[in-house]
């Protein structure tokens, strides 16, 4: 549904952590129509360094669970370190079991399995997002 924007609205910013180039490029685009604004990141390291420099701007952090350097759950561990109120969505297209148990002991607000439609996409944000 995407957000619709007033004279006061600002813009939602929505992290993006995806070492894939296409399919962080493909999000961006899809934020950028959903009337969202992204910050890219190739990997959770430089997510840290981006939430960080952007502190209390980011809505949203969409990540990777699989990436190389730092998974998407220990990315979340160190982002709620710095920000309790984070609001963090794990995508997947494959979670070992170990992954899955590991998810208990992290803060994770929301889930989405790949490949996902706009649809589903769009829902998760407008639920986390009050868009």
């Amino acid at each position: 549904m995407g957000q619709q924007l007033g004279d006061a609205d600002v813009l939602k910013t929505i992290l993006v952590v995806e070492d894939d180039r296409v399919a962080r490029s493909a999000l961006e685009d899809i934020f950028d129509l959903l009337g969202y604004r992204s910050l890219l990141a190739q990997d959770g390291e430089e997510a840290l360094r981006l939430y960080t420099e952007h502190a209390g701007t980011i809505d949203l952090v969409l990540s990777d669970l699989r990436m190389p350097k730092m998974d998407g759950i220990e990315l979340a561990r160190r982002l709620t370190a710095l920000d309790p109120q984070v609001k963090v969505v794990l995508s997947t297209g494959y979670a070992s079991e170990d992954q899955r148990q590991a998810l208990t002991g992290a803060k994770i607000d929301g889930w989405i399995q790949k490949p996902y439609s706009l649809e589903q996409l769009t829902a998760l944000l407008d639920q986390l997002l009050g868009a």
